[in-house]
């Protein structure tokens, strides 16, 4: 059994040197401050790694540009990835003291395949479209579902529900991994 515990970046629940590496995966960006660098440092033993990743959907696939041009208009005023704000962290005197060696990046393509509700769920799990009305997600879904019925094309895969045995069209998405360490 894996323990959960309660914390924040800024307020990691174990004690100081605890750890050979601290990743956070999908969320570097919500949190990076000088204070949750402390505190991940905090936790870290010497010559620890710290470990950023991110998934994101690749624009290779025309259909999956045409589900962001329609979602990322809602992003605004909100820490994205994408913008890449969150390495300004890294340039603070105190951090580099903290992080002395420089930040890596490897990028990875890797794919996955999804049905169209499985690329409506992906959309709805972006903070700034969860965080909507149901109403307002009703339209996005309404903009979405033409949008894949454009595109169905793409949906060439047959797949089959482990629970229920429904076969499903299901398209290739391109999904581009970011790992940044330090």
């Amino acid at each position: 059994m894996i323990p959960c515990l309660e914390g924040t970046g800024d307020a990691i629940p174990f004690g100081d040197k605890h750890f050979d590496a601290v990743t956070v995966a999908q969320a570097f960006h919500w949190m990076s401050t000088l204070e949750s660098l402390q505190d991940i440092h905090r936790v870290l033993r010497p010559k620890g790694a710290l470990i950023l990743l991110w998934n994101m959907e690749c624009r290779s696939a025309p259909w999956v540009g045409a589900l962001r041009d329609l979602y990322e208009q809602y992003d605004t005023h909100i820490p994205q990835y994408r913008h890449g704000e969150w390495k300004k962290a890294f340039a603070l005197p105190e951090v580099q003291r903290l992080f002395p060696g420089p930040l890596t990046t490897r990028f990875f393509q890797q794919e996955m395949v999804v049905t169209k509700d499985m690329a409506w769920e992906r959309v709805l799990s972006k903070s700034y479209i969860a965080s909507l009305t149901r109403s307002e997600q009703a339209l996005i879904r309404s903009r979405v579902d033409r949008v894949l019925e454009e595109h169905m094309a793409a949906f060439d895969l047959s797949v089959k529900d482990p629970l229920t045995g429904k076969v499903e069209r299901a398209a290739r998405q391109p999904i581009d991994t970011e790992v940044t360490f330090v």
